[in-house]
């Protein structure tokens, strides 16, 4: 459990900060006392989508902050303190994005976090039984301590959707959808290597879960290409 939480943790920083572009800044007041005031000064559909957002990234801090503290301490002190460890990271996290020119303090998302952590802990709470039993099976376990063939995948799945980031812009989406159907896209050698790649991968899943789990999987993997569609800096062609 710590050690899903510790890769929420990062997921999280890692998001919450990108793409890390730091900058010296001289503020009017302490980053604390500008992000207690810093509430949106509009309501639109950017707001909501950005509600949901924040409360949707903090669910696994609750649910697995909430697990892991359970395993040594009650249910009642596991639970609070799931939900002050989201404040703390979430606050901090806010005041860290005052010095990122991409990022915005907002207290607003400190709100919506802790929301989510609290809703987390809920789930956690009531399906607890329910989680344990699926991290302790024999096929998660092969994916939570890799062997050789599944450490590979995962650094080519990364390597799939890196940055991590989504850009859900429509202007952008257009952009990448002109990219993806101009007929200079189509590269002979680039669509070798790709094929070459997707050949081995399947290889490696093969070794790993065997043919017909392979089979199965297989088609979900691929949604990874229109995925790309979404991420920061990707396109398909």
């Amino acid at each position: 459990m710590y050690r899903v939480l510790l890769i929420v943790f990062v997921v999280i920083v890692y998001g919450s900060l990108y793409p890390w572009d730091f900058h010296s800044t001289q503020l009017a007041a302490s980053p604390l006392w500008v992000l207690i005031h810093s509430w949106p000064t509009a309501i639109d559909r950017f707001l909501f989508r950005d509600i949901a957002i924040n409360v949707l990234i903090y669910l696994p801090v609750g649910v697995f902050g909430f697990l892991a503290l359970r395993q040594n301490v009650r249910t009642a002190f596991a639970a609070t303190a799931t939900v002050l460890i989201a404040l703390v990271l979430s606050s901090s996290i806010e005041m860290i994005q005052l010095f990122d020119d991409a990022r915005v303090c907002s207290a607003s998302d400190v709100v919506c976090n802790v929301t989510g952590a609290v809703l987390g802990v809920a789930m956690g709470s009531l399906y607890q039984q329910w989680f344990k039993g699926f991290l302790a099976r024999v096929e998660t376990a092969e994916f939570l301590h890799p062997s050789g063939a599944v450490l590979l995948f995962y650094t080519w799945l990364a390597y799939q959707v890196f940055p991590l980031f989504p850009a859900l812009s429509r202007t952008k989406l257009g952009e990448k959808f002109r990219i993806l159907f101009a007929g200079e896209s189509v590269s002979p050698l680039e669509t070798f290597t790709y094929f070459v790649e997707w050949f081995v991968v399947a290889q490696l899943l093969e070794s790993v879960l065997g043919a017909e789990r392979t089979r199965r999987l297989f088609p979900l993997l691929l949604l990874v290409l229109p995925a790309k569609l979404s991420i920061a800096g990707r396109t398909v062609t």
